[in-house]
């Protein structure tokens, strides 16, 4: 009683305080109702508000406060643009329109760049095309709040997208770059981004979704045709290359194929997104990799292929079934010297020069389907992912080693969510399994001369888990509702190694077990004239065993656990929104608390990742996110602060000598800290055709670990300053598009080692001219300069330059990379305790040529 008293003391106190709301209706001179008028409140000619009017010519604009007096600014491609003053709160306002008087002359007639409905903005994409524009990503990138990723990953306001539709069916899922990199803009007539998209029907008007969507609208005639293209080039450089790549699609209202297929050796390569995530011990590329796009450094055979089809057999219920597989087979060298900082002693430093060989094939199918009704929401996924690896390294310091990694992982996994509603309660059922195995992981290394093993390692692993979830909810009062969850998750794992080095004690781990997962989070959620608020505390019982075959122990642990999570969010209005977020969470370990024997994760390096005993902790965090959007001034703001407090039960200890690096964990009790911040602006100019970017990024981060048997306490901090412009000029005849980096880093070590900090600043830039419509000439640069130690920086600079000309649907394209013909490329990466000086080859100086038909 205590508490639903408090809630109505707070709804009611809050209901002192209303919005000032202008409420009206739009005629034109014939007295019909006029949709699609931007309705604009003003005051001493400061925009406070707008609203767009709907399908009746209704609109209503709310804000906090208004100085009088105001007006209300109405304005109409097909109208007069008028100015209404306010002197007084009106309490319904008719305004009627005059439409506007065209003198015919020879004009060319555009549609508006964008429309706005409700928290759905609509892009032309004719509109926003210029020259030089070759996929529908590149149109993508243009929309402001949008930011496109190295691997085409597309985020809106900071956060990646829920779906890429294509005429509102989702048919690629989260592998949509395959789409997004290959439509032509040209059969594209309009790019929707909707906002805050809540795609699931039974919860439209109940939840509100925090990501955005994307939807490409066809253009008429493009459906029910095949759209693609067939690519095909040759060029020369150390070797001959070679480039293929045919893209096709067919999309009507009941059906949609994409096909694809590609291969190349010009270094782009067609990764996927690891997916069968299983402790995966050795990583791919143990020796380093240059921070700089592929293309400039690897050597590849690459190839990749998938098909895709969408069955929609009513408004709600579709099928879809997606497949892949890929092939890369990559070589890179290079040469590292690390200095690993020692508390008690001189530093040690070790080089070597590594040729990586890297082999990967994956392949991927997904079966899912979708009952999308306003009562009920159904999906079942079902994926299959297998990942199989084989790498070698040729590794050479005072002495020369081969180093070999086979690894095959598979992943099964399905899941079914089901949600219903009925007599204002909402249920929601969720199962999730997955199935993780790895049967074969090995890593040999050895001496090629003697042909002596000098370390391996063999390793197995299994993980199985199932978590099936229900809730339900129900709509108290308008502006309050409460609700609970209910979960049960298991996981259970098996882990087994072996492993040896120079003929020592041979190494095993046989560990498995189970982790039992009860819980239930009940919810409050309040909505006060916007204001969100909801509230949650997860209680968790928890029940883990493990065996441990080597030392023949048990462990078992019985646990509950309270978390807390709360979070305010605020929808001024079209243009602004804030959230703040805090609370605390509990951490438990996993099967890797009791892994306490050495596993060699290369041959100079050994990893010992539990102590025996499970690992607890939590997380103590506040995030504050605010984002201002003025569409009609082309002015975007994104800013974030997050902050987290960190306690954890074990420290991260590494021991450092000339044989090699072993790093393992101790029970004791440290604290870690992290404050992060971000702000995004984008601003754009009409008049000159001009769009600015400023992105900045600071970290701040503290934490303890153990080296020499002296607990260290590194404190890091990084700042990195991005500007951006992009500009169209002399009629779309000239594109430039330049960007600096700064880049600004220094650690200390609470007085053990002395302290270090590192610079760079970077440069990149493309120009294009088009001195007809059907040709372009570009060029790229890219220029850094990097503090490799103290006085000692390296410059590095990449040019390439190109030509295309179109000629009907044939793009003939000349391209030429690295004209400085640059061969090497160094850089210096801080990593905790340890400093990392690289030197990578790179690819010469190539020339290729590419002929690409569409259809």
């Amino acid at each position: 009683m205590r508490l639903l008293a408090f809630i109505s003391l707070i709804l009611v106190f809050l209901d002192c305080y209303p919005r000032i709301t202008v409420r009206g209706v739009v005629f034109d001179s014939d007295s019909l109702p006029t949709p699609g008028v931007i309705v604009r409140l003003e005051a001493s000619g400061i925009p406070k508000g707008f609203s767009t009017s709907a399908k009746d010519g209704s609109f209503s604009i709310s804000v906090e406060k208004l100085e009088l007096p105001a007006s209300l600014r109405f304005i109409s491609q097909k109208h007069e643009t008028l100015s209404y003053p306010l002197d007084s709160i009106p309490q319904y306002v008719r305004i009627y329109l005059a439409r506007k008087e065209f003198v015919l002359q020879e004009v060319v007639v555009k549609a508006p760049e964008r429309r706005i409905k409700g928290d759905t903005i609509i892009y032309d994409v004719a509109a926003l095309t210029k020259a030089g524009d070759r996929t529908i990503e590149d149109i993508i990138r243009k929309i402001p709040g949008i930011q496109i990723d190295d691997s085409g990953g597309i985020s809106y306001d900071g956060l990646s997208i829920n779906h890429f539709y294509i005429e509102d069916m989702d048919l690629m899922g989260k592998n949509y770059t395959v789409a997004s990199r290959s439509i032509n803009p040209d059969d594209i007539s309009t790019v929707s981004v909707y906002e805050r998209h809540q795609d699931k029907r039974v919860l439209q008007g109940k939840q509100e979704a925090e990501k955005a969507s994307l939807n490409l609208k066809l253009k008429k005639g493009r459906m029910l045709k095949p759209l693609g293209y067939l690519k095909g080039g040759a060029g020369v450089g150390s070797s001959a290359l070679w480039d293929g790549d045919l893209y096709g699609m067919l999309i009507s209202a009941k059906n949609q194929t994409i096909i694809s297929g590609k291969g190349n050796n010009m270094g782009s390569l067609y990764t996927r997104p690891d997916n069968t995530d299983n402790l995966n011990i050795f990583p791919s590329t143990p020796f380093g990799e240059p921070s700089i796009p592929k293309d400039r450094f690897i050597k590849n055979k690459s190839a990749f292929t998938t098909a895709n089809s969408l069955f929609k057999f009513n408004s709600n219920l579709n099928v879809k079934i997606n497949s892949s597989f890929g092939y890369n087979r990559n070589a890179f060298d290079g040469s590292s010297v690390t200095e690993y900082l020692n508390p008690d002693e001189a530093s040690i430093i070790y080089a070597e020069r590594a040729d990586n060989s890297l082999r990967n094939r994956n392949v991927e199918v997904t079966a899912a389907v979708e009952n999308n009704g306003n009562n009920l929401y159904l999906n079942n996924t079902f994926n299959f992912n297998g990942d199989f690896v084989r790498n070698a390294y040729d590794v050479s310091s005072s002495t020369l080693t081969r180093q070999h990694v086979r690894s095959d992982r598979y992943l099964f996994s399905n899941n079914l969510k089901t949600i219903i509603t009925h007599r204002g309660n909402l249920y929601e059922i969720t199962s999730d399994t997955k199935f993780r195995n790895t049967p074969v992981a090995r890593m040999q290394a050895i001496n090629p001369d003697g042909n002596t093993d000098v370390a391996w390692q063999n390793l197995t692993i299994r993980r199985f888990h199932n978590r099936e979830y229900t809730s339900i909810s129900r709509q108290l009062m308008p502006r309050l509702s409460v609700g609970a969850s209910i979960s049960f998750e298991i996981d259970h794992d098996s882990f087994i190694s072996a492993g040896e080095r120079d003929n020592a004690d041979r190494m095993r781990n046989d560990i498995s077990g189970y982790r039992i997962s009860t819980s239930t989070e009940p919810f409050i959620k309040i909505n006060i004239h916007g204001i969100i608020w909801k509230t949650s505390m997860p209680i968790r019982l928890l029940n883990i065993k493990y065996h441990d075959v080597v030392s023949n122990s048990c462990d078992k642990s019985d646990m509950v656990l309270v978390d807390f999570k709360s979070q305010f969010s605020k929808k001024f209005n079209q243009r602004n929104h804030a959230t703040l977020s805090f609370g605390r969470e509990n951490n438990v370990g996993d099967i890797r608390d009791f892994i306490d024997n050495p596993i060699y994760t290369t041959f100079r390096n050994v990893r010992t990742l539990g102590t025996g005993k499970l690992e607890r902790g939590h997380d103590d965090f506040i995030r504050i996110n605010y984002s201002y959007r003025n569409i009609l001034q082309d002015l975007y703001l994104i800013s974030g602060l997050s902050v987290k407090r960190t306690e954890k039960s074990k420290l991260s200890v590494s021991d450092v000598s000339q044989s090699g690096v072993a790093g393992s964990v101790k029970e004791e009790r440290n604290n870690a800290g992290m404050a992060t911040m971000l702000l995004n602006l984008t601003k754009g100019i009409r008049s000159i055709n001009t769009t600015f970017h400023l992105n900045a990024n600071a970290l701040l981060r503290s934490g303890e670990s153990m080296r020499s048997a002296m607990t260290v306490t590194t404190k890091n901090s990084i700042l990195v300053l991005n500007g951006r412009i992009e500009t169209y000029q002399f009629s779309d005849m000239v594109s430039i598009t330049a960007g600096a980096t700064g880049t600004w880093q220094r650690q200390t070590f609470g007085g053990v080692l002395p302290s270090n900090s590192t610079n760079s600043f970077s440069i990149t830039g493309k120009l294009g001219v088009y001195p007809l419509r059907n040709i372009e000439i570009f060029y790229k640069t890219d220029y850094s300069r990097v503090k490799m130690a103290t006085d000692n920086y390296r410059t590095n600079l990449f040019m390439d330059a190109g030509v295309i000309w179109t000629l009907r649907k044939i793009d003939f394209q000349l391209d030429a990379r690295n004209l400085t013909d640059r061969n090497q490329y160094a850089y210096t990466l801080y990593n905790s305790l340890d400093i990392n000086y690289y030197s990578y080859s790179l690819r010469p100086f190539e020339i290729i040529l590419s002929v690409k038909y569409r259809f």
